[in-house]
């Protein structure tokens, strides 16, 4: 993963699979908590930092974690994901957590 510098590098689209895949792995966690293992938690701690500091660098992409259809568009790309890797179809239809409340910080225990 290529570490922002200076915002330029990072766009809406970075956003999206960056978050997607987040949510995606926060959810095979849950799913499956055995999966919880050290490269889950350093992929997640990975998204994270990566993602914080581009909202950091660029309020604007920030906004975005605001806007109802970009998260449940987002949502829907997740759970896709996590069903590619779970094998579940039975996911949650809406994203049980907050985006910047709970998601991007460490409030959703790993």
């Amino acid at each position: 993963m290529e570490w922002v510098r200076d915002g330029k590098g990072y766009d809406k689209g970075n956003m999206f699979n960056d978050l997607s895949s987040l949510l995606a792995t926060l959810l095979e966690g849950t799913v499956h908590p055995t999966r919880r293992d050290a490269r889950w938690v350093a992929t997640i701690s990975s998204l994270r930092i990566q993602i914080r500091h581009a909202c950091a660098l660029s309020p604007g992409l920030e906004q975005l974690l605001s806007e109802p259809d970009w998260v449940a568009e987002l949502w829907t790309d997740a759970i896709a994901q996590a069903a590619d890797e779970t094998g579940l179809a039975d996911l949650p239809a809406c994203c049980p957590w907050s985006l910047s409340d709970q998601v991007l910080t460490d409030t959703i225990a790993l």
